[in-house]
């Protein structure tokens, strides 16, 4: 019987390499509907190529008619991580007075803010007339590069996104302040609101942001479904995958190109396939898929990732609290001179915080949400926003295909609210 399974197991294998050897290749990427992927898309007029998931962050900048400015930046402990700035929109020539600060989310990077086209939040903000400054993690297909470590060693990888907030936050909102001279304003998504409230912790006199707009935040983990049970082995295999990657999750050079292109691609029902994971994670919403731009979000959202990221989400689950990572008794220690790590305190934050969260959001739930809103100080007016579609998910903030007007619009309203408001 186990004969006939592997011999049945090995035929399938088989014919689906098969299946893939034998699809013929396109040179057209992308069309304008689902049902024109199954056709020969170089002759289909609705079918066109898109260069986007090929290129690298300036490129596509520059490819949709923005200006682009690289600087890099060395964190307090070494870590070399690369900014991109987009001074002003298409139409103007005039480096904006209105800088504003993107930070993105787990497994991605600052191409996430660019990769929907026209319809990008990046792109859209600076039209609207703002300085925006594009940040990565460590880690990030950006910034990987360290003043004495190797990118690929396990030393390097050392980190979760307690580093991200203390020392990669720290090191870019201090050079956009000293480039800029004036106050910023921050917008993070997922993971990029986590790290904003551990800088907001650390640094509780900091003075050189205006005010905090967070899109699908993270704080709190207790009410997140899938990462309790996808991460309840996690005490059983984490020393091993330690080991297995010297710490890094997620290589983006074999990861996408390699791995995505084989399995996912070329035709919808392989991408809705790989989708399945990222929606029972994220929340089920095929309506907000774009065919035009889902190909290449699927292949450029996805970066490398350290194994203690995901191993300080797991202990925030176990715990239900907002918390520094556990480094074990004896650790915590020799760490933090007591036994039990110390709360993230969200008393701290001293900055106008403006939350939008979605209601078929499973990694930000609306729980999650306002126990973190119900956290902040009041010396403060904060509010949050919920998305007007009870579909929207997680990763639609970044790839959606209403994102423009569910989200951005709505965001850039606020902002230019903000203004006028202090400038009557």
């Amino acid at each position: 019987m186990t004969a006939i399974r592997w011999r049945l197991l090995i035929t399938a294998c088989v014919i689906a390499i098969a299946a893939f050897l034998i699809v013929k290749s396109n040179k057209n990427n992308v069309c304008t509907t689902f049902e024109d992927y199954y056709s020969d898309r170089d002759k289909n007029p609705n079918c066109y190529y898109n260069p986007d998931h090929e290129l690298e962050v300036p490129d596509i900048a520059r490819r949709h008619g923005y200006p682009i400015e690289i600087y890099n930046v060395t964190t307090s402990d070494g870590y070399i991580l690369t900014v991109f700035r987009i001074p002003h929109g298409r139409l103007s020539n005039k480096t904006s007075k209105k800088p504003l600060f993107l930070q993105h989310g787990i497994t991605l990077n600052a191409g996430s803010f660019l990769i929907i086209g026209k319809k990008s939040l990046g792109f859209m903000l600076a039209d609207a007339g703002y300085d925006v400054w594009l940040g990565n993690f460590r880690g990030s297909r950006y910034s990987n590069n360290h003043t004495h470590l190797d990118h690929r060693s396990e030393s390097y990888w050392n980190f979760s996104f307690h580093e991200n907030g203390v020392f990669d936050l720290d090191a870019q909102i201090n050079l956009i302040s000293t480039v800029t001279r004036r106050k910023i304003i921050y917008v993070g998504f997922s993971m990029g609101t986590t790290a904003a409230y551990i800088y907001f912790s650390t640094y509780p006199d900091q003075d050189k942001l205006k005010f905090f707009v967070g899109l699908a935040p993270v704080t709190y983990v207790e009410d997140v479904w899938v990462m309790k049970v996808l991460l309840r082995p996690w005490t059983l295999v984490a020393g091993f995958v330690q080991r297995l990657t010297h710490g890094r999750m997620y290589p983006r050079p074999f990861m996408p190109f390699y791995l995505y292109k084989l399995i996912c691609f070329p035709y919808p029902f392989q991408i809705k396939m790989c989708q399945m994971i990222d929606m029972l994670i994220m929340g089920l919403n095929y309506e907000e898929n774009d065919p035009e731009t889902l190909p290449v979000s699927l292949l450029y959202n996805s970066d490398a990732v350290s194994v203690n990221t995901f191993w300080h989400f797991y202990q925030l689950v176990h715990a239900n609290k907002f918390q520094y990572f556990d480094y074990g008794e004896s650790g915590n220690l020799e760490k933090y001179n007591r036994s039990t790590p110390p709360l993230y305190d969200l008393s701290k934050v001293n900055v106008e915080n403006h939350l939008f969260y979605a209601e078929n959001d499973k990694l930000a739930p609306v729980k999650n949400v306002k126990r973190l809103f119900g956290d902040l100080p009041k010396t403060h007016i904060h509010k949050f926003y919920q998305v007007k579609d009870e579909r929207f998910n997680h990763i639609d903030f970044v790839s959606g295909k209403n994102a423009d007007r569910l989200v951005y619009r709505p965001v850039i309203n606020l902002l230019n609210a903000i203004k006028e408001a202090e400038n009557p």
